[in-house]
């Protein structure tokens, strides 16, 4: 069940409630599609939330980072943040999700981490079956 979201430039990062914790994942803005290698499941809301937060803020900094450069970036949206104004919130932001993950223990699993795990499962059950 989806419980939060938060809007980057190109990008959404969704906070979904699972039985395991809390999942976030990113959706392509413009074709809405989910790119499953930048899932990251967390025990807590809070933390799942915060990482979400620090996401978002982090990819608007580098689009207005691009803006400034003049990259092709600049055909894809208009950030309207200054580049200035935006390295401070992704250091509040990672601030705040640093303080969070070590105060409740919290640091993620990674898609990839996730994949290992279920293959473990997976083969433990296999050699149980056999």
């Amino acid at each position: 069940m989806l419980v939060a979201e938060t809007a980057g430039q190109l990008y959404v990062y969704e906070v979904l409630q699972q039985a395991e914790g809390y999942l976030v994942r990113m959706r392509d803005l413009e074709t809405g599609e989910i790119d499953p290698d930048a899932a990251t499941l967390f025990r807590t809301a809070a933390v799942a939330f915060r990482f979400a937060e620090l996401a978002a803020s982090a990819e608007r900094c580098a689009v207005a980072e691009a803006l400034r450069d003049g990259s092709p970036a600049s055909t894809l949206c208009g950030a309207g943040e200054r580049p200035e104004d935006c390295r401070r919130d992704v250091a509040r932001a990672e601030a705040d999700y640093r303080m969070l993950s070590r105060q409740f223990a919290d640091e993620g699993l990674s898609a990839g981490q996730l994949r290992a795990r279920a293959e473990a499962e997976s083969a433990i059950i296999r050699r149980a079956l056999h």
